[in-house]
């Protein structure tokens, strides 16, 4: 599935704030622990984070 998202009114500030998010929580295993419904729920979203954070990187808003 490919979903095309816009992303309007975002400073680069915001944008490199939410790739460090993203790169925090992604690192972070008690936070899927707490928020997700069980084991395929967690998979999926860790799926989505990572995905996010990839796609972020690409548009040139690499986070190390």
């Amino acid at each position: 599935m490919n979903i095309n998202l816009e992303l309007k009114n975002v400073t680069e500030e915001q944008i490199y704030s939410l790739a460090n998010f993203l790169k925090r929580i992604d690192r972070n295993q008690r936070i899927y622990d707490a928020c997700s419904e069980n084991d395929e729920d967690q998979k999926r979203v860790k799926a989505m984070v990572l995905e996010l954070r990839i796609q972020i990187d690409l548009a040139g808003y690499e986070v190390c």
